[in-house]
């Protein structure tokens, strides 16, 4: 076991990896002067709006379009988690859904354009209308 001395005048190696890195502006030449720029909201939104042209869409994806569709009030649709959803879509196309794909899913669900949300306690559920 090896004992390291905590000297004053640097940062802890797990608090220096915690600070947050600026991103980078795309043509300011911040890559080629080692500097960084934050961007603004506004930029980012269209960065990543660009960025959705190379976005490869998952089979997850594809069928969950084919099965449900984003409501926006109770009447219209009902309050599902992605797990129930999940569940509901391996039912109808059976086994080729593998449950490691989840994780995946949910990461597409909570995307901000998506669907409408609510948290509960423990889950999140998203508000969707069966087709």
């Amino acid at each position: 076991m090896s004992l390291h001395r905590y000297r004053a005048d640097r940062p802890h190696r797990c608090q220096a990896s915690r600070q947050p890195r600026p991103a980078l502006c795309p043509g300011s030449g911040a890559t080629q002067t080692g500097g960084g720029c934050y961007l603004d909201e506004e930029q980012t939104r269209l960065v990543m709006k660009s960025n959705l042209q190379f976005r490869l869409e998952l089979p997850e994806e594809q069928l969950f379009h084919e099965f449900f569709t984003p409501a926006t009030s109770d009447q219209e649709g009902q309050w599902m988690t992605a797990a129930a959803i999940f569940q509901e879509m391996k039912s109808k196309v059976g086994s080729s859904l593998r449950i490691a794909n989840i994780r995946t899913f949910g990461r597409f669900l909570s995307n901000p354009d998506s669907l409408t949300r609510r948290c509960r306690r423990y889950v999140t559920e998203y508000l969707v209308a069966k087709r």
